[in-house]
């Protein structure tokens, strides 16, 4: 839902991912969702991807995500 507002509100959703005690596995499965569906949101987004690739480096930034999940996003993503 932060990825069609301001700046502010996507760096507060950030730090909110951080502030989470969720397991890293299941933030996995929340981007591969996102990520499979990029094509239908950047009609409402422009931005998408360039939106999603910011949260997604900052869940490795902060370690939300390590590189192994952020690999298995990319695994899931194509298949």
């Amino acid at each position: 839902m932060a990825m069609d507002r301001k700046n502010r509100e996507k760096e507060m959703a950030s730090v909110l991912l951080t502030s989470l005690s969720f397991p890293a596995e299941g933030f996995v499965n929340d981007f591969v969702m996102l990520v499979e569906t990029a094509d239908d949101t950047v009609l409402d987004i422009p931005d998408v991807v360039e939106d999603l690739s910011m949260f997604l480096a900052r869940a490795v930034v902060d370690e939300v995500l390590i590189l192994q999940y952020l690999e298995e996003i990319g695994a899931q993503c194509t298949g």
